[in-house]
């Protein structure tokens, strides 16, 4: 999934785009975690918006979960001192958080079967 991530996001940013306003701190994006985070989002978004048993207001409210995490991070990664940095991070980590106790409530309540993404978000806070 990484490797997909990975040359999909090559392709699809341009080079000039990527180097463009130099002054605007983008060193997030070779921060491992920060590209976990994103890997995670989009599989996430992509398997929970082919269940049609989850209403459209708890795929978005999955959806927004998982997105913080990322964003916190790189949010965080451009603050200006490392206590903002370690608080961005705790809070993309109880976004993580969120997200896997929204899809348990989803499996217990038999509403997602299976559990694909239990165990990938499940690993991940591990």
């Amino acid at each position: 999934m990484r490797a997909c991530l990975h040359d999909c996001m090559e392709n699809d940013m341009d080079e000039e785009l990527l180097n463009r306003n130099k002054n605007i701190n983008r060193g997030f994006r070779k921060l491992e975690v920060w590209k976990e985070a994103l890997e995670l989002y989009v599989f996430v978004k992509n398997k929970i918006r082919t269940l049609d048993s989850v209403p459209s207001k708890i795929k978005a409210q999955v959806e927004d979960s998982i997105f913080s995490v990322h964003s916190n991070i790189a949010e965080g990664y451009s603050r200006r001192s490392l206590k903002e940095y370690i608080q961005f991070v705790n809070i993309a980590l109880s976004s993580l958080a969120e997200n896997y106790s929204q899809i348990l409530a989803l499996v217990t309540s038999k509403i997602l079967t299976g559990n694909g993404l239990m165990n990938t978000t499940k690993n991940i806070i591990h």
